[in-house]
């Protein structure tokens, strides 16, 4: 085969090709020094230097914007600082390094970590760190929700046989709720939410995350799921889960014993599902249990301010105006005046003598069974509580009449069942 004249013109334009003469291995790093340096000095004019989130709790993001992850991170990690760095770059690194720090700290990345022989999920005992295999799953992919929840169940346990002071305390040096929501986020489930079908399982993570300082994320949470943004769920649906999801929240507070934040939660739960447009009605349960919680079994915590028990009396108001039916109205009204004989500075038993020795009240017409069980109890409890302060305040007479009504209708239907607190 012959050469055309035309390829050979073409050929002639072209300069010749040759190969760069091999760098020693001194220009090759100052190469790659002076390509890194204009790569981060190029970062660096586009997002500036930004407070690290370990020097600043709470408030940078961590995974990207999971808070006190950082420094959770920190603190199972060798620190990163480098002598060049100096002490006044110890709190103030570029947007690169917090972000390659919290890819390389994703529990998706650990397979380094991982022992060879570690083909298959181990059973967790008592001579492993649940952690180390929680990621050892985690990065084979073999985790799901009924293991994760199984963690958090075990390292639970290993807290309330520890020396930890409090539940709280023990939970929240574990650290094991941050593993869990950075696998949540990491495999997904987080964007659209999926895990709240599971309602044990949100029920445990929300306990290490309010004792994690991770409360804030809940409430991003709730308030996805209040205005409906989950693309797998319906609108009815969203709004059931964020009053479910506020109910095991405020559950959680009542957990640790801090009922003024308990009331807390329920008042700034309402003002954000108002503003997404539920309906008033989803916060019946809600107030209900709370209110339940501040009276029949107050003895459990420190007596509350009287400025936040009086927000949750007049809540009672804005709840019963959401209830239409009768059954409803009167357990409001009879939960109303439990609670303002249990008020922490000025107990009041005049609206609760009203209830008890009403012949209304002792109807029982309730439509279900656990309704009924609810208001059989909510009777002993305040009618108890009623014959105790008006025998120390000499009003025996009342007294004895409102405890002969506990006897007649109340003994036939005693139930030792107590309201859960969840």
């Amino acid at each position: 085969m012959f050469r055309t004249q035309a390829l050979a013109s073409l050929k002639g334009i072209f300069p010749p090709i040759h190969q760069p003469l091999p760098l020693t291995s001194r220009d090759s790093q100052r190469l790659l020094d002076a390509l890194t340096t204009s790569f981060r000095k190029q970062l660096d004019k586009e997002y500036g230097f930004a407070p690290d989130a370990a020097a600043v709790a709470g408030d940078g993001p961590a995974l990207t914007y999971l808070p006190s992850a950082p420094a959770a991170a920190a603190a199972a990690a060798p620190s990163t600082t480098s002598p060049r760095d100096g002490g006044s770059q110890s709190h103030h690194r570029p947007p690169t390094d917090r972000h390659l720090r919290a890819i390389l700290n994703n529990p998706l990345f650990s397979h380094s970590h991982i022992p060879d022989k570690a083909a298959a999920l181990p059973q967790v005992d008592t001579g492993r760190d649940p952690k180390l295999v929680f990621r050892q799953a985690v990065a084979k992919g073999l985790m799901t929700k009924p293991r994760a929840l199984g963690f958090l169940l075990t390292v639970m346990e290993q807290v309330r046989h520890s020396a930890a002071p409090s539940l709280r305390a023990g939970l929240k040096n574990s650290g094991a709720g941050l593993l869990v929501v950075q696998w949540l986020r990491a495999s997904g489930q987080e964007r659209e939410l999926s895990f709240f079908e599971s309602g044990h399982f949100i029920w445990v993570l929300l306990q290490f995350m309010v004792a994690e300082d991770l409360e804030p994320l809940a409430w991003t949470w709730l308030e996805r799921l209040a205005k409906g943004d989950v693309p797998a769920e319906s609108k009815k649906q969203a709004a059931l889960n964020a009053e479910t999801m506020l109910r095991r929240l405020v559950s959680v507070k009542c957990l640790y014993c801090e009922l003024d934040d308990a009331i807390a939660t329920i008042l700034r739960g309402e003002a954000l599902l108002k503003a997404s447009n539920v309906p008033a009605f989803a916060l019946y349960l809600n107030w209900r249990n709370l209110a339940w919680q501040a009276t029949a079994v107050s003895w459990k915590y420190p007596p509350p301010t009287a400025e936040s028990f009086d927000s949750l009396v007049d809540m009672q108001q804005r709840v019963a105006t959401s209830r239409r039916r009768a059954h409803a109205s009167t357990e409001l009204l009879s939960q109303k005046a439990h609670l303002e004989l249990h008020h922490p500075d000025s107990p009041d038993p005049t609206r609760a003598v009203e209830v008890l020795t009403s012949e209304k009240t002792w109807l029982f017409d309730v439509p279900s069974a656990a309704s009924r069980n609810y208001h059989i109890n909510l009777l002993q409890s305040m009618g108890l509580d009623a014959v105790r302060h008006l025998t120390k305040a000499g009003e025996t007479k009342v007294a004895q009449d409102i405890l002969e009504r506990i006897y007649t209708h109340l003994v036939p239907n005693f139930s030792d069942r107590i309201m859960p607190a969840r």
